[in-house]
């Protein structure tokens, strides 16, 4: 697999952009990128809803840049990659540990001894991403701000600076929504932070492994405002979801706190249950979509992005003993006798939490027909 080129990235942990996380909503959708927190392809994305479960998948919110404010000064959370090749912000080279068990957390650690710890999750089944921040031991005054980066464009698409883009935002208590264009899903923020309104474009972001690939690989993002929260009274959160989530009816009069507080505690329930790292991974291959349960998979972890994702193909897997416990797992044997097609997700090159790779089975046996044998002589 190609290792993309991020330079001048030096971090404690010798974290690489290669390793690769990814938070499945079981609906279809995702939210995925690196270790080091820098998207490499027009995949990555924090929040991606299928619009159709488990079809017609869209990027709606692409990341984001944070920084902290101490009376030390200020320090970046993120790094960016711009084009031609330029690294923006510190973020990744802050990190002291990144985890993907039981989902992304990351520790960072800043000059002035201060040390913040931000976590990524996916709701099963809700469409909410969730991200939060806490900081680790005493401090008097520490601000964290958080500028989301937004897009509203199909999944296989990369986006472009254009007038038609609505920066408008809608300011209802806690939660703020944006409308980016007719016809795409309008994105929620549920936060406990304070918005303030500053409309820009963020240019020429480069995906890496896209350039990798011979595609594409610049895109320009929107950047409708900025989070403000003061970590030293409490904990950050800031979820990502759709005007539509299932999540929303759930929530009632709940504040974002109490609510993203519910949602983490019931996802630490849930993937308590599963046995092993193996069967969580086989996990986040089922989906409920229209016409009931079925499996999103990918062409080999070992394999690069195929050109033409979405597609769907015959269920005959490269990993076969992952995907023979896929079904065992949810009693699904009766799935693979009628030979489903399979809408693929993500190619499983994300090297964080997911089985080894498997020896390839060789092609079975066809014997000649003797008819077309004696034909051929």
């Amino acid at each position: 697999m190609f290792l993309p080129h991020v330079p001048n990235l030096k971090n404690r942990m010798n974290l690489s952009a290669s390793q690769e996380w990814l938070e499945t909503d079981g609906l279809g959708g995702f939210a995925s990128g690196t270790s080091t927190g820098i998207r490499t392809r027009r995949y990555h994305a924090l929040l991606l809803a299928a619009t159709t479960p488990p079809t017609g998948r869209m990027v709606l919110v692409n990341g984001f840049d944070a920084w902290i404010e101490t009376p030390a000064g200020r320090f970046e959370l993120t790094s960016q990659h711009y084009a031609p090749d330029v690294i923006g912000g510190e973020g990744a080279q802050r990190i002291e540990q990144f985890t993907a068990d039981p989902w992304p957390r990351w520790t960072f650690k800043f000059e002035d001894g201060t040390r913040i710890e931000q976590e990524i999750l996916v709701a099963r089944e809700s469409q909410v991403t969730q991200v939060a921040w806490r900081l680790l031991g005493k401090r008097k005054s520490v601000r964290l701000f958080v500028r989301p980066f937004l897009s509203g464009r199909d999944y296989h698409s990369l986006h472009k600076d254009n007038p038609a883009f609505r920066f408008d935002a809608t300011v209802e208590g806690e939660r703020i929504i944006w409308n980016p264009y007719p016809g795409v899903p309008a994105v929620v923020a549920l936060s406990n932070g304070h918005y303030q309104h500053e409309p820009h474009w963020y240019r020429n972001f480069r995906y890496a492994e896209e350039a990798a690939r011979g595609l594409d690989d610049t895109e320009d993002l929107a950047a409708p405002g900025v989070f403000d929260f003061d970590l030293a009274s409490g904990d950050a959160v800031l979820m990502f979801t759709t005007a539509d989530s299932p999540a929303l009816s759930r929530k009632r009069d709940l504040s974002a706190v109490r609510f993203a507080d519910a949602v983490r505690a019931n996802e630490e329930f849930r993937r308590a249950e599963f046995s092993s790292r193996l069967h969580r991974a086989a996990d986040a291959y089922i989906v409920n979509g229209r016409n009931g349960r079925t499996i999103m998979a990918g062409k080999g972890r070992q394999q690069p992005y195929a050109p033409r994702l979405g597609a769907t193909e015959p269920l005959w897997p490269a990993h076969n003993r992952f995907m023979r416990l896929l079904f065992r797992f949810h009693n699904s044997w009766l799935i693979l006798a009628r030979q489903p097609t399979v809408a693929k997700l993500l190619p499983n090159s994300c090297t964080v939490g997911l089985p080894p790779p498997l020896p390839a089975l060789p092609p079975p046996h066809k014997p000649d027909c003797p008819r077309l044998a004696a034909h051929r002589t």
